[in-house]
C-alpha cells in the first residue's frame, strides 16, 4: 500500500517536472507562431523592389555602399503603395549610422490629401565626421504594416551622384508634395554670398529654403519653415545666402511643394490684406539657359512610371517642374563703384551750383555800374500787355467802351487800390482781408500784432469780413430797388481784376512769422513721426533675420544687394538723391533769403511795393520735406510691405500740397492757409490713404468719390474767386438773394479764361473720380498720389498759362528748370511704372514681377526712379522759386492775381 502511494507521488513529481521543463519550449513555439516573419533582402541601388507586407510578413532591406572621402553622396528613397489605406498604412523605418528616419504610406497632408507615392532624401554623412579614406556605409530599411491582408508596395533606392551643385549651372527638377528634394551648395573660395534663383512655368505654390548642413534636414511640408531662410514661390524666386549666416562653408537648398496654393495667396489674410490676381500683371517668361539634368533623373522617372502603373492616388498639385541655378553674388568690394558713383553724381549738382553762383557774382561785380535793380522807379504797367479778348477784361489794362481803345491803368498806392476794390466789390458779398490800416491800428506794436496773427488770425479775418457781409445782407434784404441799384452800381464801376497790392496788406513781419511755422511744424512732425518709424523697421528687420521668413518683406529679390543686417542696401542707398538735393535746395533758399534781407536793409520801404512778396518759409519746408522723403523712403525699403507703405508716400503728399500752397501763396500772401491748417489737411489725406488700402470697401469708394468731387468744387471756388469767398450756412441764402437781384445773369462768368481752365481741371478730376469708383484700384495709395500729382501739374499749368495771358515774361532760367523737370519726370514715371515688386499682391505673386539690376548690377528700375524723381522734384522746386523773377521791379499795383 505504501509502496503504491510512493510510486504515484513519484509519477506526479516527474509529471510536474516535465511540465516545468517543457513550458518555456511551448511558449517559445507559440510566440514564434504569433510573431511576423521578417524577410531580409539585400537591396540593390537603381532597382525596383516589390513586396507585399502584412501583420505576419515584414521586410528588411539592407543596402551597402562606399562613402567617398572627398565627395558628398546622398541616398534617395522612393516608395509607393496604392493599396495602403489610412487605417492600415505601410510603415517605413530607415536606419543609418547616426540617424533614423520613419514615414508612412499613404502620406496624409493638410488633413485630407492622400499621397501614395512618397520620396525621401537621407541625410548625408557630414564632412566633419568623415575620415581621410573611403568608408563603407550600410542602410537598413524596415517595411511593416498592421493589416491582416497583404499590402503591395514598391521600393527604389538611388544614389544622387550630383548632390553637390556646381556654380553657374542650370538644373531641371520635378517635385510633388510627398516627394521633396534638397541639394548641397558650397561657397567657392573668396565668395561671401550665393544666389539661388528658380523659375517655373506652373504657378503651384513651392517653398525654397536654405538650411545649414545639419541632420535632420527640414524638408517636409509641415516643417520646412522651421529652419534657415525660406520664401514662397509661384513662378519666380531668388534667395541670397550669406556665408556669415550659416555654419560652415556649405548649406542645403530645399524644395518643397505645398499641397495647395493657399500658402502662396492671401486666402488666410483676407481681413488684413488686399488680394490681386497675378494675371493682371504681365509676367515675363523665364530666361532661356543651358540646362544640365541630374544623373538620377532618368532613374526617378522610371520609378515614377512604375509607381504610376500601380495607380498612386493623390490630391492637389500633382507635380511642379522648375529649373534653378546657383551663382556668386556681388561682394562688398564691388559695391564701391555704384555707391561712390551715386555720391559723385549728386555732388556734381552742388559743385555746379557753386560754380554758377560764383560766376554770377563775378558778372554782377563787373557790371556794378548798372544799378537798375536799385532804381526807385518801378516798371510801368504798360509792359504787361495781356492777351485777353474783347469779351473779357482780364489783363493789366482797362477797356474803355466809349472810345473802343485800350488804356493803361493809372498807378496808385496799394492802400488806395485796396480801398477802392473793397468798396465796389462789397456788393458781390465777397469777403476781403484786413487792410493795412486795420492791421496797423491799435498801437500795440509789431509783437502784439504778431501774437494776434498767430493765435487768432482766422477770427481776425472773420471779423474783417463781417461788416462787408452785414452791409450786403442788409442792402439786399431791404428791397428790390436797393438790389437793382446795387447791381447797377456793380455794372458801372466794379473792377474785374484783383492786383497783388490788394492781397498784400499785412505787414511783412507778420507774414514771415506765419510762414516760418511751416518748416518748424514740419521739423517737429518729422521727429515725432520718424523715430517710431525707425524703431518699427528695425524690428521688422530683426524679425526677418530671426525667423528666416522672407515673405515678410517685398523686395526685388532679383536685385537685392545685402549689406550687414540690411537685406536690400541698394534700395535704401538710392534715396541719397532726395537728401543731397534737399540740402542743396535749402542752401539755395537760404542764399536767396539772405539776398532779400540785404536788399530790404538797403532799400527799406522803397522795395515793399514791388515784385512778389518774398516769404521763404514754405520753401524751407519743401527742402526739409524733400530730405525727409529720402529718409522715410529709405526706412520703407528696409522692409517694404503693405503695413508700412505710408512711410514711402506720406512725404510725397506733403511735397505736393506744399507746392500747391506755394503757388497759391505767390499771389495770395495775406490769405494763404496757415501751417496748422495745411498740415491738418495733409494728415487727413494720409488717414484716407491708410483707410483706402486696409478697408477698400464699396462704402469707402462711394464716400471717397463724393468727398473728392466736393473738394474739387471747393478748390475751384477758392481759385476762381481768388480766396475771397466764404462757405458757411449762409451760402444758400446769399445765393438766393443774388438770384433774386440779378437773375440768371449771375451765372455769367466774370473771368472767362479762369473759368475755362478750371472747368477743364474739374472735368479731369471728375473723370479720375468716376474711374476710381468703377475700377477700384487695389493700390489705393498710388492712386491717391496720382491724383495729387495730376492736380499739382494742372495748377502749375494754370499758373503758367495765366501768367502768360497776363503779359508777363518767363525768364530763361525758370524755363530751363521747367524743361529739365519735364524730362526727368517723364523718364522717372516710365521707370516707376515698371514695378519690380508690389505689396498689393501676395509675396509669391510679387516675386513674379522681380527684375534684374539695371545699373552696375546694383541698382534696379525702382532705384533709377529714386534718382530721377529726386532730380525732377529739385528742378520743379527751382522752377517755382525762379518763375516770377521777371516781376522783381514791377509795382504790385500792376501784378494781377489769379
Amino acid at each position: 500500500k505504501f509502496r503504491g502511494t510512493g510510486a504515484s507521488r513519484a509519477i506526479s513529481h516527474l509529471t510536474m517536472l516535465a511540465c516545468r521543463c517543457l513550458w518555456p519550449l511551448l511558449l517559445t513555439v507559440a510566440s514564434c507562431q504569433l510573431l511576423p516573419t521578417v524577410r531580409q533582402i539585400g537591396g540593390q541601388f537603381e532597382s525596383v523592389h516589390r513586396g507585399a507586407a502584412s501583420n505576419w510578413v515584414n521586410y528588411l532591406y539592407v543596402y551597402s555602399f562606399v562613402e567617398k572621402a572627398n565627395l558628398t553622396q546622398a541616398v534617395r528613397l522612393q516608395v509607393a503603395s496604392p493599396s495602403a489605406s489610412r487605417e492600415y498604412p505601410v510603415l517605413f523605418v530607415v536606419r543609418q549610422q547616426r540617424s533614423i528616419l520613419s514615414f508612412q504610406v499613404p502620406e496624409i497632408l493638410d488633413g485630407d490629401r492622400r499621397y501614395s507615392d512618397v520620396s525621401r532624401t537621407l541625410c548625408p554623412v557630414e564632412d566633419a565626421s568623415k575620415g581621410a579614406v573611403d568608408k563603407n556605409q550600410t542602410i537598413y530599411i524596415d517595411v511593416s504594416t498592421a493589416s491582416e491582408r497583404p499590402v503591395e508596395f514598391t521600393l527604389n533606392v538611388t544614389l544622387v551622384r550630383e548632390f553637390q551643385l556646381h556654380i553657374d549651372r542650370t538644373y531641371h527638377q520635378t517635385i510633388t508634395p510627398s516627394r521633396p528634394k534638397y541639394f548641397k551648395a558650397v561657397f567657392p573660395d573668396g565668395a561671401r554670398r550665393l544666389s539661388i534663383s528658380a523659375e517655373s512655368d506652373k504657378p503651384d505654390c513651392m517653398i525654397m529654403s536654405a538650411q545649414s548642413v545639419n541632420c535632420p534636414v527640414y524638408d517636409l511640408v509641415r516643417n520646412v519653415e522651421f529652419a534657415g531662410e525660406y520664401q514662397t514661390m509661384s513662378t519666380r524666386a531668388e534667395l541670397t545666402v550669406e556665408r556669415s549666416s550659416i555654419n560652415g562653408d556649405s548649406f542645403y537648398i530645399v524644395f518643397v511643394l505645398k499641397p495647395s496654393s493657399e500658402h502662396c495667396s492671401f486666402t488666410r489674410l483676407n481681413d488684413l490684406q488686399p488680394r490681386v490676381m497675378a494675371d493682371v500683371y504681365k509676367i515675363k517668361p523665364p530666361i532661356a539657359t543651358t540646362a544640365t539634368t541630374l544623373s538620377a533623373a532618368a532613374t526617378e522617372t522610371t520609378a515614377a512610371a512604375v509607381t504610376g502603373a500601380l495607380g498612386a492616388v493623390s490630391a492637389g498639385p500633382t507635380s511642379k517642374a522648375f529649373k534653378f541655378r546657383v551663382s556668386v553674388s556681388l561682394d562688398n568690394s564691388q559695391y564701391y563703384l555704384p555707391v561712390f558713383g551715386a555720391v559723385a553724381f549728386f555732388a556734381c549738382f552742388h559743385i555746379l551750383a557753386a560754380v554758377v553762383i560764383y560766376a554770377q557774382q563775378r558778372l554782377e561785380a563787373r557790371s556794378s555800374g548798372d544799378q537798375s535793380e536799385l532804381s526807385e522807379d518801378s516798371e510801368s504797367c504798360d509792359r504787361l500787355n495781356c492777351g485777353a479778348d474783347d469779351a473779357e477784361d482780364d489783363g493789366c489794362a482797362d477797356y474803355s467802351a466809349t472810345v473802343g481803345t485800350w488804356r493803361p491803368l493809372p498807378q496808385s498806392p496799394p492802400t488806395h487800390s485796396h480801398e477802392r476794390w473793397r468798396h465796389k466789390y462789397a456788393m458781390q458779398a465777397v469777403p476781403m482781408t484786413t487792410s493795412k490800416k486795420q492791421l496797423g491800428s491799435g498801437g500795440h506794436g509789431e509783437s502784439a500784432d504778431l501774437d494776434e496773427e498767430e493765435l487768432s488770425s482766422p477770427g481776425e479775418e472773420a471779423e474783417a469780413r463781417q461788416p462787408i457781409m452785414a452791409e450786403f445782407n442788409k442792402a439786399a434784404a431791404a428791397a428790390a430797388q436797393a438790389a437793382a441799384a446795387a447791381a447797377a452800381a456793380d455794372e458801372e464801376g466794379r473792377p474785374r481784376r484783383l492786383y497783388l497790392a490788394d492781397l498784400c496788406q499785412k505787414r511783412p513781419a507778420l507774414l514771415r512769422n506765419k510762414y516760418r511755422l511751416y518748416y518748424w511744424y514740419l521739423i517737429i512732425i518729422s521727429i515725432f513721426y520718424g523715430l517710431p518709424v525707425v524703431q518699427l523697421v528695425i524690428t521688422y528687420q530683426q524679425i526677418l533675420r530671426i525667423s528666416g521668413n522672407q515673405d515678410i518683406c517685398y523686395y526685388n529679390f532679383y536685385c537685392a544687394r545685402p549689406l550687414g543686417v540690411i537685406s536690400a542696401f541698394n534700395n535704401i542707398f538710392s534715396n541719397i538723391g532726395y537728401v543731397a538735393l534737399g540740402l542743396l535746395f535749402l542752401g539755395l533758399t537760404r542764399r536767396r533769403d539772405l539776398i532779400n534781407k540785404r536788399r530790404r536793409a538797403l532799400l527799406g520801404d522803397r522795395e515793399d511795393n514791388r515784385g512778389i512778396p518774398q516769404h521763404f518759409g514754405i520753401f524751407y519746408a519743401m527742402g526739409i520735406a524733400l530730405i525727409m522723403e529720402g529718409i522715410m523712403s529709405g526706412c520703407y525699403h528696409v522692409c517694404p510691405s503693405y503695413s508700412n507703405f505710408q512711410f514711402d508716400t506720406a512725404y510725397m503728399y506733403v511735397l505736393a500740397v506744399l507746392c500747391m500752397l506755394k503757388i497759391y501763396q505767390t499771389r495770395h500772401p495775406d490769405i494763404n492757409a496757415s501751417a496748422h491748417v495745411g498740415y491738418m489737411a495733409m494728415a487727413i489725406v494720409i488717414f484716407v490713404s491708410v483707410v483706402g488700402v486696409v478697408y477698400g470697401t464699396s462704402f469707402f469708394w462711394i464716400a471717397f468719390t463724393i468727398f473728392f468731387i466736393l473738394s474739387s468744387l471747393f478748390v475751384t471756388g477758392e481759385v476762381y474767386y481768388m480766396g475771397h469767398w466764404k462757405v458757411d450756412v449762409g451760402l444758400a441764402r446769399r445765393f438766393y438773394l443774388l438770384m433774386s437781384s440779378q437773375g440768371i445773369g449771375c451765372f455769367r462768368p466774370m473771368y472767362k479764361d479762369r473759368m475755362a481752365i478750371l472747368a477743364a481741371a474739374n472735368l479731369i478730376n471728375w473723370t479720375i473720380a468716376v474711374y476710381g469708383a468703377i475700377s477700384r484700384p487695389r493700390d489705393f495709395n498710388s492712386f491717391l498720389l496720382y491724383i495729387f500729382l495730376v492736380n499739382l501739374l494742372m495748377y502749375t499749368a494754370f499758373y503758367v498759362v495765366m501768367k502768360v495771358r497776363s503779359g508777363e515774361r518767363i525768364h530763361l532760367q525758370p524755363l530751363f528748370f521747367i524743361g529739365l523737370s519735364c524730362l526727368t519726370w517723364g523718364a522717372g514715371l516710365y521707370f516707376f511704372m515698371q514695378q519690380p515688386s508690389n505689396w498689393a499682391l501676395s509675396p509669391s505673386e510679387s516675386r513674379a514681377l522681380n527684375q534684374r539690376c539695371l545699373l552696375f548690377d546694383f541698382y534696379d528700375v525702382h532705384d533709377v526712379w529714386h534718382f530721377l524723381s529726386a532730380m525732377s522734384l529739385f528742378f520743379s522746386f527751382m522752377g517755382l522759386m525762379t518763375l516770377d523773377d521777371d516781376l522783381v521791379r514791377v509795382s504790385r499795383d500792376c501784378i494781377p492775381v489769379f
